[in-house]
Parts: C-alpha cells; structure tokens; sequence
C-alpha cells in the first residue's frame, strides 16, 4: 500500500494481490474494507470521523482510492460517499524502471500500460512511477502515441527517452566517480572544504547528462559548480563525458532535489534550472522545480541574495514560473520569450537545447533575484 496524505485528504495506491476478498464494484463490501482500512490509519494520528467522498479506480493490477474529506462540522463517525469511476485502467509515468508492456509517448513524457506483473515487480513498478489513473490515463492512451512491442525495443528506441534506459553498471561508475560527492551531507555549510576555495557556489538542478554544467565549470574556473541529477541512467552519461577531463571546480550529487535544504546550508549563490519537468496537469503543480514548495526549500540554501535562472521550451510552464516567483518576492532581471532572437552571447546550451533548437522551439529563459 502506498499512501498520499495531501491536506486531510488522502490518495491511496492498492495493490490487488494484497487485497482478500474485496469486491470493488460492491458498496457494502467497499465500506466494510474501508471502516478497516481507516481503523488502520488511526492508529498513526490521522483523524478519521467526518464525511468522505470516496472515488474507486479499478485497474487488474491494483485500486487508486481517492479519498476527499468534506469540509464540515467534525463528525465522530465516519459518513462514506462511494463511487467507483467509469474509466478503469492505470499507466504509469515511468523513471527509472522498465517492464515489459505497452509504452505511450505523450507531452514529451513515457507512460507503461503492463502486461500481467508479479506481485514483486508491481511494488517496485509503483514506488518508481507515479501512477496515472481517471481520465487522465484515457485521454493518454487516446491521444499518445504507441510504442509498439515489449521492452525489447525500447531499450533501442532513439529519441527524447533515452534517459529512462537502465545502463548497467551504473551505480559502480557513479560511486568511483571522482566527481561525485558521495557523502554529500557531510559537507553541510562546509562545501568550501571541499573545493578548498571561498569561490561562489552555483547548482544546477536536474543537470541532465551534463553538457551545462560541465561548459559552465569550463567557461568560469573561479565558480565552483555542483550538478544534482537523481537518476543513476542519466548522471551516469554526464560522468563518461568527464573521464578524459580534469575540472577541479565541479563536482556532482546524485539526490532528490526535495532533499536539497539538507545538504547545503546558506552557502549557494545561484540555483540553475533547465528545462525542468513540466509536471503539466494542476494536481502535479508543486513538484515543478518553480512551486512555492521547492522556492521555501531553496530559502535556507542562498547564501545572501537569492538568484535563480531558468530556461525551457515550455511557455505553461514559463508563464507558471513567472508568477509563482514573483509571487514570492523575486524581481526579474531578465526575461526572454524567444532566446535564440536575443543576443544573449554567454549562454551555455544543454543536451536538450540543442535538440529544442534543431527542431525550431522556442526557448524561453527567466533569471530573478530577491
């Protein structure tokens, strides 16, 4: 089971083969797993007595609950509203982990539809991926675009998703890497120990294979630069680019970004982010790397002044971007709807730049401070 307690309402993720006796179509037999379930839940704090609007969705491999919590007078009891959505079936936005299945390009994102999974490939599946369900899931298979036959092909598939693939080895090279920082936490308000300089210190978050950062470590040797990617498949690239190359002012972390305020403290003078995930739909608007979510965690790693610069070719994401930082007290320095029709002399292209290019798209590029 895997649970999202998001503002007293919770999203619940099921796995089938976990589940005895359930009939999900039944209302009566949904109340009685559900009065069970919430016994559960209280036993870690959560209060349960009120009125909940509970939505089903049934896929052969598990049950997505939602579970909204009416805002009403507190209820001593529990008060269920229980329907089960006519759009059955689940896919899976898809990291780090392949399976065998049906794989759907849309948005610029893999999704997996599986074929039948056991029960030990299903939890991993879900503790990797985040779990599309609803109509979101049908307007996915609707309008994506299918990637015929099983895994097979896709580790030969060329394109944007090249950076999903498994690469063998890659937690052995990533961990004798000389430039990886493996005990990161370690040098908490300390990095300068690390470079051995009072340089500034600029991060890129979500580096990608490496080619900004590693053009920026070359192009400013008197700015120490750290890399934060957190997938072994992609960082892994960024290392082989630097095996023939000594860079003394850049090293690389191989994290979550969510984790950040716990590994620099007041000693980060610039934050990069570059054609970050769009995380498009609403509900999956504070993982973008501009929410107010990810901006407090970056309040307690500037060292002084707050400097953040942006570029991506996604305008909702841009627009999203321009009022979520100016909404908390950011003043924009620079802000370019079309980069490449600026003269901007200094900039410094990544992997996906370059591919975004060749193809036509617009770049668009923020920097603010505060």
């Amino acid at each position: 089971m895997k649970i999202d307690y998001r503002d007293n309402n919770l999203i619940v993720f099921l796995n089938r083969k976990n589940i005895d006796g359930v009939d999900f179509y039944d209302k009566s037999s949904l109340e009685s797993y559900f009065r069970k379930l919430f016994s559960k839940l209280g036993d870690y704090g959560i209060e349960l007595g009120g009125s909940y609007n509970i939505t089903v969705y049934v896929d052969k491999c598990g049950v997505v609950l939602e579970v909204f919590r009416d805002d009403v007078d507190y209820y001593y009891d529990v008060d269920m509203n229980i329907t089960v959505s006519k759009y059955s079936g689940f896919i899976y936005r898809v990291n780090d982990f392949l399976f065998s299945g049906n794989y759907y390009c849309y948005n610029g994102c893999l999704f997996l539809e599986p074929d039948d999974i056991d029960f030990v490939s299903y939890g991993i599946l879900i503790e990797n991926s985040d779990i599309i369900y609803g109509r979101e899931c049908f307007d996915i298979k609707r309008k994506g675009i299918l990637i015929d036959n099983c895994v097979q092909n896709m580790y030969n598939w060329v394109g944007d998703f090249m950076r999903l693939r498994n690469v063998r080895g890659a937690h052995d090279v990533i961990c004798a890497s000389r430039y990886i920082i493996n005990d990161y936490k370690d040098y908490r308000g300390n990095f300068k120990s690390l470079f051995g300089n009072l340089n500034p210190i600029h991060i890129e978050i979500g580096m990608g294979k490496g080619d900004f950062i590693i053009g920026m470590a070359l192009k400013y040797p008197h700015i120490n630069f750290i890399g934060i990617e957190k997938f072994d498949s992609v960082i892994v690239r960024a290392i082989e680019k630097l095996e023939d190359l000594d860079i003394p002012n850049l090293r690389l972390i191989r994290m979550d970004a969510l984790g950040i305020n716990d590994v620099f403290d007041r000693e980060v003078d610039c934050v990069y982010l570059n054609f970050s995930d769009p995380w498009p739909k609403e509900r999956h608007a504070k993982r973008r790397l501009t929410s107010s979510v990810f901006l407090s965690l970056y309040d307690s790693i500037f060292r002084d002044r707050c400097v953040i610069n942006m570029k991506t070719d996604n305008r909702k994401l841009f627009e999203y971007s321009i009022m979520s930082l100016t909404s908390y007290g950011y003043s924009i320095d620079f802000l370019s709807l079309d980069l490449y029709s600026d003269d901007v002399s200094d900039n410094v292209q990544t992997e996906y730049e370059k591919k975004f290019v060749s193809n036509g798209n617009l770049i668009y590029m923020i920097s603010v401070h505060k």
